[in-house]
């Protein structure tokens, strides 16, 4: 695909998630889409032959910014047990300071086609491996990771009451634990009895 062809995919992709940013996934059509991107209903079908391709390139975008910013991010991470977990609380933030959409592909696939979400599922398999990779921090690293979950759902929903200020302290606290966690983790002796949890 040549760089005007891509240009123009990624604009009709805006135009989708700004729609149901804006006016919710049920204001969604292939007319609205490409009135808003600027081509018409047939050059829309030329890159998406349906509204089915349309969602999956969505939920693709999407996965796709996520797990780039966090591969990088983690690149550049020191080792920890919790280097995976900070990486995801870091990805979230930068996408949300970026003004990214993290939820508009997912709230469009939930209420037009669910069945498209089998590769969110793979994704949070996909984290699961990773923490079950440290059994020594699972139980909070899990924890810690269902808090940034729980920010996705309530921007998914439009729901979430915290302004700029708050969420920025909620995720300094969550970065702050996650890599208090990995500290603690790292400097524990294997020789050393697991915490009494009773």
């Amino acid at each position: 695909m040549n760089v005007q062809a891509q240009t123009t995919r990624e604009t009709i992709l805006d135009a989708a998630e700004a729609i149901v940013t804006e006016a919710g996934s049920a204001r969604m059509t292939l007319e609205s889409i490409a009135q808003r991107a600027g081509v018409s209903k047939g050059g829309l079908i030329y890159y998406f032959r349906s509204k089915h391709a349309l969602l999956e390139a969505m939920i693709d975008r999407m996965l796709d910014r996520w797990n780039e910013l966090r591969d990088q991010i983690y690149a550049e991470l020191p080792e920890s047990p919790t280097r995976f977990l900070q990486a995801e609380i870091m990805t979230f933030r930068r996408i949300h300071q970026e003004h990214q959409c993290v939820s508009a592909g997912l709230l469009a696939v939930v209420a037009n086609q669910p069945q498209l979400l089998e590769p969110v599922r793979r994704l949070h398999r996909e984290r699961l491996k990773h923490m079950l990779a440290q059994p020594q921090v699972f139980d909070k690293s899990a924890l810690l990771m269902t808090v940034i979950d729980g920010f996705v759902m309530q921007d998914l929903f439009q729901v979430c009451p915290y302004d700029n200020a708050q969420r920025e302290a909620i995720l300094d606290a969550l970065l702050r634990e996650a890599q208090a966690l990995g500290e603690a983790a790292a400097g524990a002796s294997p020789a050393d009895p697991p915490a009494d949890k009773n």
